[in-house]
């Protein structure tokens, strides 16, 4: 995601240009033009994949813009792409430019149709959404592309717009997304003169997921997002004893679910929240350290549950993002086992060591904080990530009183993980 600040800036100039063009023609409708600038500059600056090179290319994303009287909003957006100049949005409505009144297709300049009566836009983006999914099925993910519409009041009540957002919702169309700009006006009155529907509800009706945003915060236009997501991995464990005792990293797995959400962002970072529920085998094994071939080690198995604070840097989309996990960890042991090796019997070990040995687990609830970060692929097939991650546990594994062999033996673990995970909405 670009700078916050950078982001409201580019909006601002979508306005003013949208303005500029109107004024300058002495005909036109600046008003949606300048509500819709936050939705498609973040659009086009974040989400929408093209080859700025090859406007051709078969592969691309396709925008349709529904209510054709808001070409400003898309003619200023395309010349800060580079698509179109100054001298052209000066030709706004004029005879013969390249910027009529409603945009008429032309892929040279990014428009990717005409458009004519309110609502046909919205057939237009459901169609292409139809055949993408066609050509998905013949050719594979090259053709793997997302559909955007746009679309006001007045389009939306258009009955071939019914039409065209029943049988989107009845083929479960999820390459295409719609933004409608709901601001409750038409061209001659206010909506509630002519209609009182709930159009969430019709469209949730048909089979749609609708998110309500506040369409002028670039901060909540492309988040609202819920993951579930599998990792798993190898864990290398110790456990610190007072007393002390000489230590090998034990190696353990680790795996489990995750869900993320995801809605918001303070400056440049993306701020989510993450729950997980993992299996995990933590312990320790002792460092004989006399020459020989004994071992003992002992594997103490967990379901452990972190609540973490995931914040992330990077693209939103299709592009990689760092990110950092932190909280806390809570744990539930449910079993354990233990493993000895060679020639050697407990009782000859050190007096400060023996009671170690078949020491029943007193605290069957665990606590700690846990930390980690890694890089995250985002694609269209979901999200590939790894992982370090470090939990310190606060909780003792064996009873600390002073009477006890052990004035403190609390986990440590040093998890590295592979993970993937889904969008369930966003």
């Amino acid at each position: 995601m670009n700078d916050k600040q950078l982001m409201k800036r580019a909006a601002d100039n979508i306005r003013i240009l949208s303005v500029a063009m109107v004024e300058k023609a002495k005909s036109g409708h600046p008003g949606g033009a300048m509500g819709g600038a936050d939705f498609i500059n973040v659009l086009y600056s974040e989400f929408l994949e093209y080859d700025p090179k090859n406007p051709f290319w078969e592969g691309r994303d396709r925008f349709f813009l529904d209510p054709g009287h808001m070409s400003p909003m898309l003619y200023a957006t395309l010349a800060l792409a580079g698509k179109y100049s100054l001298d052209d949005l000066k030709q706004f409505r004029q005879w013969g430019s390249v910027t009529p009144g409603h945009p008429e297709v032309d892929l040279t300049h990014g428009i990717e149709n005409s458009s004519g009566p309110l609502g046909q836009g919205h057939t237009y983006a459901v169609g292409a959404a139809i055949a993408a999914k066609f050509l998905k099925a013949r050719l594979g993910d090259v053709m793997n592309q997302t559909i955007y519409a746009f679309i006001s009041d007045g389009g939306i009540q258009e009955e071939i717009s019914q039409g065209a957002g029943r049988i989107a919702g009845h083929l479960g169309l999820d390459n295409l997304i719609m933004f409608y700009d709901s601001n409750d006006v038409q061209l001659s009155t206010n909506c509630d003169e002519v209609a009182c529907e709930d159009v969430a509800k019709k469209y949730e009706a048909w089979n749609w997921k609708v998110i309500t945003i506040n369409g002028n915060d670039a901060d909540e236009i492309p988040r609202r997002m819920l993951e579930i997501g599998v990792a798993g991995g190898l864990n290398l464990n110790k456990v610190e004893f007072q007393p002390s005792m000489r230590q090998k990293l034990f190696n353990g797995i680790n795996g489990g679910i995750s869900l993320r959400y995801t809605s918001e962002k303070y400056f440049s970072m993306i701020c989510a929240a993450q729950i997980e529920v993992n299996f995990s085998q933590r312990g320790w094994e002792e460092d004989f350290d006399d020459g020989t071939d004994n071992r003992y080690y002992r594997q103490l198995n967990y379901i452990e549950i972190p609540l973490l604070a995931h914040l992330s840097w990077g693209k939103e989309e299709k592009g990689f993002q760092f990110f950092i996990n932190l909280g806390p960890q809570f744990g539930f042991f449910i079993g354990d086992s233990e493993t000895y090796e060679g020639n050697w019997k407990p009782e000859e070990r050190p007096a400060t060591l023996q009671p170690v040995y078949g020491k029943e687990v007193y605290n069957n609830f665990d606590y700690g904080i846990a930390g980690g970060a890694g890089i995250e692929m985002k694609t269209k097939a979901g999200n590939f990530f790894i992982e370090g991650r470090y939990y310190y546990g606060l909780a003792d594994i064996f009873n600390n009183s002073k009477l006890d062999d052990f004035g403190r033996s609390a986990n440590q673990t040093i998890t590295a993980r592979l993970g993937y995970s889904i969008p369930i909405f966003k």
